[in-house]
């Protein structure tokens, strides 16, 4: 079983049958410059519905929210020709801040949990006598909360972007998970 399957990142692969020229020109053309400063109770004030940058054949991008979503995941991709297909790989994970944050926030809880669960088997005194379960099924939920929290904000998102990709290069997610011929981008 593949546990990053479990994790909120996505890597997968288009197959286009527009010229790489044209892709470049796509991304270009549906993407703008981040803007500096916004405020945030106001409306989103972009003109276009990612904005981010595109260089050579490759390109950074992240959906315009004009709600406060902090597991939005930022788009990485790059793209080039085989045979008769343009092929785009596209990576999607959340900010290096919500990793950060979601990593201590998992990390200590689990360190919590694994701390009761020792002080348990080795019925160490006064540490969690009577409170052993309380302890193990709060940092349990808690534990859980943080992942769920993650990958589900994390997948609703990057389903929106997945299908907007898809439909704007004219392509189909490859499904296998050989990506050998990606090598020369």
């Amino acid at each position: 079983m593949n546990g990053i399957k479990y994790l909120p990142f996505e890597n997968y692969t288009i197959t286009s049958p527009l010229p790489v020229d044209e892709i470049r020109k796509i991304i270009a053309e549906n993407i703008e410059p981040k803007k500096s400063f916004r405020f945030l109770l106001s409306q989103n004030n972009y003109s276009r519905l990612y904005h981010g940058k595109i260089t050579g054949n490759r390109f950074t991008m992240r959906r315009n929210i004009y709600y406060q979503n902090s597991f939005l995941p930022v788009i990485t991709g790059c793209f080039g020709s085989y045979l008769s297909e343009t092929f785009i790989k596209i990576k999607m994970r959340p900010s290096f801040s919500t990793i950060i944050f979601m990593s201590f926030w998992l990390g200590v809880v689990g360190l919590i949990f694994l701390l009761l669960l020792m002080a348990e088997l080795f019925k160490a005194k006064g540490i969690v006598q009577d409170n052993f379960l309380l302890g193990i099924a709060t940092t349990f939920i808690l534990f859980l909360f943080g992942w769920s929290l993650s990958y589900f904000g994390f997948k609703y998102e990057s389903k929106k972007s997945k299908a907007f990709l898809s439909e704007l290069l004219e392509g189909q997610e490859v499904k296998s998970n050989e990506d050998s011929f990606m090598y020369f981008i």
